[in-house]
């Protein structure tokens, strides 16, 4: 069975297209019973005597009932008709929440944001950033993914994120760039390291260090292998791991070095008892930026969250 075959069976078969009912009868129906006269209808809806009796006769006939008893002084509800009239106000009281809902979501008061962003991020003000913004327009929802930037790039690019903040590499030419901050990358020690001493080192001062490393698909650390490959040299990679707290950890223990974005070490240096060294190369301070798709495909509530973090 093709996925074609599947759908159409799985679709469920209505009966309200057959009785063929439509928002302008429909609307021209509760009128006439409200204004117990097809005159009164026509009047209120702006349209012609002619055209309101034809609606509720088609109507009548594609159902098969009467909505209507015709007399000199105007129209009365069969008891049909009332039952059908009562529904229609459920029906008419939906269609203005949607439709409010709708202008909500087009005015950026109500709606998804979708935002994908690197680990050194959500460890830093980032989150603190979007709760201020939740809390300022609680009609709208945000959902975080932690995520590497090629991910996040082709996430945007397919739709499937609204945006993404990422390191200064250039994304495709058809997403969008708004500066955010700019982070410095540190170089951690544990005490007493032979390295201790100096205000700075290079990378390739580390080559021969054991490095502690997030897993190899990570951007940064993909970067740091490049660099040092550059050079001739190859990183001695002791252990991979998920977080910057597991990096810190084992650093303080003894186990190796890492370098890391000052945002994710500084506060807990002293407390671990870190060395922190600044990292003597051009690429070591990075701006973030973050992108979107074009300004047409952007949601109001999106445009709403980048304006508020990009303030």
């Amino acid at each position: 069975m093709t996925d074609q075959s599947k759908l159409k069976q799985a679709t469920p078969t209505h009966t309200w297209p057959r009785a063929g009912f439509d928002l302008v009868s429909l609307r021209i129906v509760l009128a006439a019973a409200e204004e117990q006269s097809f005159a009164g209808a026509a009047q209120r809806e702006n349209t012609s005597l002619s055209a309101v009796s034809r609606r509720v006769a088609e109507l009548e006939q594609r159902v098969g009932i009467a909505l209507f008893d015709r007399h000199d002084r105007g129209v009365a509800l069969t008891d049909a008709g009332a039952r059908f009239v009562e529904q229609l106000y459920d029906v008419f009281e939906r269609l203005e929440l949607i439709a409010l809902d709708l202008e909500a979501v087009g005015k950026g008061t109500r709606g998804l944001v979708r935002i994908s962003a690197p680990m050194s991020a959500i460890s830093g003000d980032l989150p603190a950033r979007i709760a201020d913004f939740m809390r300022k327009h609680p009609g709208i929802e945000v959902q975080i993914t932690e995520e590497t930037a090629v991910a996040a790039i082709h996430g945007v690019t397919v739709g499937d994120i609204d945006m993404a903040l990422i390191p200064g590499s250039p994304p495709p030419p058809n997403l969008l760039l708004f500066p955010w901050s700019e982070d410095e990358l540190v170089v951690i020690l544990p005490k007493g390291h032979a390295l201790a001493g100096r205000e700075a080192v290079t990378l390739e001062d580390l080559a021969d260090e054991p490095f502690i490393c997030m897993p190899r698909d990570s951007g940064l650390f993909a970067m740091y292998r490049q660099k040092l490959s550059a050079v001739g040299r190859k990183m001695k990679e002791r252990a991979l791991t998920t977080s910057f707290e597991s990096i810190r950890r084992m650093v303080s223990e003894g186990l190796g070095i890492s370098i890391l974005p000052g945002t994710t070490v500084h506060p807990y240096a002293e407390k671990l008892g870190l060395v922190v060294l600044r990292l003597d190369e051009s690429w070591s301070k990075r701006p973030h930026f973050f992108c979107t798709r074009e300004a047409d495909r952007c949601s109001a509530a999106t445009k709403a969250l980048l304006a508020h973090l990009t303030a």
